[in-house]
């Protein structure tokens, strides 16, 4: 099993692909859309549910939402779910950043069973999780190799020339 970081991921997928990408947790904002309110800005309670809805569903058994300080992010205004969206991972990322190991260790494990090659569309420092669950970093352009669509490179010389395979068979 490898894995490969990319900055897009490809729009087809072949047999034996899966593509895991950097948390953006928009299903978490648009379940708590509700606490949103009237205004685009963030609010306390808004901030504390979504903080809860990730953290609930990534976070670990002793997760408490409320060890996490969002005060530094209220008041702060969006336009739209995917401003949200870069607030809330900003917020994770500096006050809970084992939450984007949890995540992808989630999706390793809810990735079909036959996949061999997996698109990571993370930055490689947030990697970790892969190596630690066995996965082996490789190239993009060693994915063909990979899923047999290409013969693998021979680098060196081969042991024996062709000249010396007639003339052992020739005595044989």
């Amino acid at each position: 099993m490898k894995f490969t970081c990319v900055k897009e991921a490809p729009t087809e997928l072949r047999k034996y692909e899966y593509v895991i990408n950097m948390p953006d947790f928009l299903e978490e904002i648009k379940a708590n859309a509700n606490h949103k309110g009237n205004t685009n800005i963030t609010r306390n309670k808004h901030l504390r549910n979504l903080v809860s809805a990730v953290g609930f569903a990534y976070g670990s058994d002793t997760f408490n939402p409320y060890h996490i300080n969002i005060s530094l992010y209220e008041g702060l205004e969006f336009k739209d779910d995917k401003e949200l969206s870069k607030i809330l991972v900003r917020l994770l990322n500096k006050e809970y950043p084992v939450i984007f190991d949890n995540y992808i260790t989630k999706k390793i494990k809810e990735r079909p069973t036959e996949t061999k090659i997996i698109y990571f569309t993370g930055d490689f420092l947030q990697s970790r999780s892969f190596t630690e669950a066995g996965f082996e970093f490789i190239k993009e352009k060693d994915i063909d190799v990979v899923l047999g669509l290409k013969a693998p490179k021979i680098l060196g010389k081969p042991a024996i020339t062709d000249k010396a395979k007639t003339t052992v068979n020739s005595n044989v």
